[in-house]
């Protein structure tokens, strides 16, 4: 081992425990705690290095001092800004992250959630089951890192009517709002398209001559090119 400030100091960190692992690198790595015994000779005859030995001693100290001040501080800070998941309940309605549903194509162009879904029941402390439209092909039970509390505004709330479809050329026409997702379905592309004024549960699959929105499908098809 080399006489160099260097050395007591990484053995001092790697011999001392981490709060975020709870045990030090060298019992991560060995399975024991080396110790540190400098070889000091019984006389020393050389006054510089009898003052060397000293200093080193005060430096392995002083590192152990400081070691445990940084883990404790790491812990505090760690436990103030730890946070605790949401204490969803049956019954509550919930966002669900749009990754776990949109897959294809360019994400940054998806919207970031989707919903607000019921949730049906509590699986464990982690986990819910939603009430999920047909049209979506995922597990209901989600983990709750996926959820998101939706909070309705009951005081401006006004229930509204779908709109009517349009009739062009003597034939109704519901308006797309917006293409969320595509797939290939008997070697067919269909877009996952919600309609303007329904909920997403009323989202439907279609193949493309069903759709008269050109540009919606212009911007959807150049967004979710592949690079």
């Amino acid at each position: 081992m080399q006489n160099s400030p260097l050395t007591p100091a990484e053995f001092s960190y790697n011999n001392a425990i981490q709060e975020s692992a709870k045990q030090s690198p060298f019992f991560l790595n060995y399975g024991y705690h080396p110790k540190y015994s400098p070889i000091i000779p019984s006389q020393v005859d050389v006054p510089r290095a009898e003052e060397f030995t000293r200093n080193l001693n005060e430096l392995i100290e002083e590192l152990k001092v400081n070691l445990k001040q940084a883990n404790e501080t790491q812990k505090k800070f760690a436990d103030k800004y730890r946070s605790q998941p949401p204490d969803f309940k049956v019954n509550d309605k919930v966002w669900l992250d749009s990754s776990l549903i949109l897959r294809s194509g360019n994400k940054k162009f998806n919207p970031r959630k989707l919903g607000p879904f019921k949730i049906m029941k509590k699986v464990s402390e982690v986990s819910f089951k939603l009430k999920l439209p047909k049209n979506i092909k995922i597990h209901p039970v989600v983990h709750v890192s996926s959820l998101e509390p939706y909070f309705e505004d009951n005081k401006f709330k006004r229930k509204q009517s779908p709109p009517p479809p349009i009739i062009v050329n003597n034939e109704e026409e519901y308006e797309v709002e917006e293409i969320l997702d595509q797939r290939k379905h008997y070697r067919k592309i269909q877009y996952l398209v919600k309609w303007k004024g329904y909920p997403l549960s009323e989202a439907s699959w279609e193949p493309e001559e069903n759709l008269n929105c050109p540009k919606l499908l212009k911007e959807f098809k150049n967004s979710h090119k592949k690079d």
